[in-house]
């Protein structure tokens, strides 16, 4: 079996390189970068650079591939998503309509489109996949909830119009080895651990740390793509939550953290005046454990 993860050279990406390339009945992994190659090889592996905003880029790219991992993505953190949140919608939105089509025209057997759970109303109840309501989620998230919603939309339409099967997997926050720790594009774990790393005597935490977020250690979402990589199932589209199912507060993350470093000596203090996202989203991932067998089993202490 020949693998494709674009943006393998990303957070996600990687982690789904290095397990893919362990597979027995797994004979060639395919990973794209856009700009400085990675400098992990590996005997099974090989590295495509390609700009994937591009549709040229994607001619040939799919021949003789099983299956598509969907990793390519430009993200960053809260402050680049509140002070110019277009170029995430734009570029994004063209690298997963050429992935998907070129995907379909090329015959690959199944893609594995990872969405998020952005288009979420927030809130303590936990949403299941139904519970989409754009009207109540921060105006700051909308264009990226439509480009998700679009993308996921695009992998339904394909599956019925094509041989290919599809999965959209809306998973939550992210964490794990290979993780951005650039202060300027990392999102909220990683930033923690850097910030609680370097800090010698005050953690000043952005907006008031009272919204709650459902972290998902990454090995977790590796083994839902696997699962669903390594089995048959007969559908031809699924879309499925995929969470740990206890979120916690940003201001109980850093200070678990903190406990973890054994730096109990930090002060925590608050900084209003900085950008934050204040919103809470819970997921229920039932369906996937219905569909697929899979459940988180990474808490966030282990993770």
């Amino acid at each position: 079996m020949k693998i494709l993860v674009t943006g393998g050279s990303g957070f996600i990406g990687m982690n789904m390189v290095r397990f893919f390339l362990e597979k027995n009945n797994v004979t060639k992994v395919l990973a794209t970068y856009c700009n400085k190659q990675p400098k992990f090889e590996h005997h099974k592996l090989d590295w495509v650079q390609a700009d994937l905003t591009d549709p040229n880029s994607h001619e040939g790219l799919y021949e003789g591939i099983n299956t598509v991992i969907m990793c390519a993505a430009i993200t960053s953190g809260a402050k680049n998503i509140i002070n110019n949140p277009s170029i995430f919608v734009e570029n994004n939105l063209l690298i997963n309509h050429s992935t998907i089509k070129y995907s379909a025209l090329s015959n690959v057997k199944k893609v594995i489109f990872l969405s998020c759970s952005i288009m979420y109303p927030p809130g303590e109840n936990f949403c299941k996949e139904e519970d989409v309501v754009l009207s109540k989620i921060d105006p700051r998230y909308v264009g990226g909830a439509h480009m998700k919603l679009y993308s996921e939309g695009l992998c339904r339409f394909f599956s019925i119009n094509s041989q290919t099967q599809f999965i959209a997997i809306r998973h939550s926050n992210c964490y794990g080895p290979y993780d951005k720790f650039d202060p300027d594009l990392s999102h909220v774990f990683a930033a923690t651990i850097r910030k609680v790393f370097y800090e010698k005597s005050e953690i000043i935490i952005w907006g008031q740390g009272k919204e709650k977020r459902d972290f998902l250690f990454v090995s977790d979402l590796v083994s839902l793509a696997d699962n669903y990589v390594s089995q048959n199932f007969e559908e031809k589209y699924y879309l499925v939550n995929a969470g740990y199912g206890m979120p916690i507060s940003i201001e109980e993350l850093n200070r678990k953290v903190i406990a973890i470093m054994k730096k109990n000596y930090l002060n925590v203090s608050f900084d209003t005046s900085q950008p934050s996202i204040p919103i809470s989203i819970a997921i229920d991932s039932k369906k996937a454990l219905q569909t697929f067998g899979w459940k988180a089993e990474t808490n966030i202490d282990v993770g």
